[in-house]
């Protein structure tokens, strides 16, 4: 389908649902996107839409979008625009594919979020790699039990998130999904998660109880580290081994259950007190 111009600043296409921007062709500091253009809504916003565009600061969308590409997501992108405003009450960038909704990128400046469990009919099956870093003023999240993912550094820094329930829908929790969130004082992993990455947990220093469920069957490395408010550790039967440096700098913790058919690396207690007792059993 051939590609037009609308007022000289932006490319788009004709589709189904209205129209799609494709390309951004304007030199303004402030991009403004329509709500409709010869009468269609504007209803998608297309993947490097936005590219390159070095000198736009802020991106205005209409409540007519539905569909956001990534089009600023890139975390290798050097000149993204700095903020995108969306019209109230979403405060969500998304990505859909196979009939799943990706959440992309928190907007919002609110101290608590609500996750959607859908988006335009579709489910919201996983929180996309950097969706809420650095908000830290975020104090409460509330995680629908359709996701099933949790992805990379998803809530890293969020520095005053002091609580997260995290549904029994969940199966994988992603390297340095929760690092860094230093309020965080309470930690319930559901039966669900089979899979917990590196680090991601790690710097939680206010932590002081964690469930380890008997889904899991590795503590991978650094996990908990830097938890130095964590007192007492009981790891299930399941898990076969304990990774380097699983809980270093844990400098509170006295005790740690272990199953004795577990495997400890070298150095998965670096740092921690020299009176630690690790209980076989």
């Amino acid at each position: 389908m051939s590609k037009k111009i609308y007022n000289g600043e932006f490319q788009y296409t004709e589709i189904k649902s209205g129209v799609r921007i494709t390309n951004y062709v304007g030199a303004a500091e402030k991009a403004i996107i329509p709500a409709e253009i010869d009468g269609a809504p504007v209803t998608e916003i297309g993947e490097d839409a936005f590219a390159d565009c070095e000198e736009v600061l802020q991106i205005f969308l209409p409540a007519t979008v539905k569909r956001i590409g990534k089009f600023i997501l890139s975390q290798n992108q050097i000149d993204a625009p700095e903020e995108i405003i969306l019209p109230p009450p979403l405060n969500f960038l998304y990505s859909e594919l196979g009939g799943e909704i990706t959440i992309d990128k928190y907007t919002g400046a609110e101290n608590s979020a609500t996750i959607p469990a859908a988006i335009d009919g579709l489910p919201v099956t996983k929180i996309g790699d950097y969706a809420f870093q650095y908000c830290e003023n975020l104090t409460a999240i509330e995680i629908p039990k359709s996701v099933t993912k949790i992805g990379l550094a998803a809530f890293e820094y969020c520095t005053a998130l002091a609580a997260v329930d995290i549904p029994d829908s969940v199966t994988a929790i992603g390297y340095c999904a929760f690092s860094n969130c230093k309020s965080l004082r309470e930690l319930h992993i559901p039966n669900s998660v089979t899979e917990i990455d590196r680090w991601a947990f790690g710097g939680c220093s206010s932590l002081k109880e964690v469930t380890i469920p008997d889904s899991i069957t590795k503590i991978d490395r650094c996990v908990f580290g830097g938890c130095s408010f964590l007192k007492e550790v009981n790891i299930p039967n399941s898990v076969t081994k304990i990774d380097f440096r699983a809980f270093q700098e844990c400098i509170s913790l006295e005790s740690i259950r272990i199953p004795a058919h577990t495997k400890i690396a070298d150095d998965a207690f670096y740092d921690c007190r020299p009176t630690l007792k690790i209980i076989r059993y």
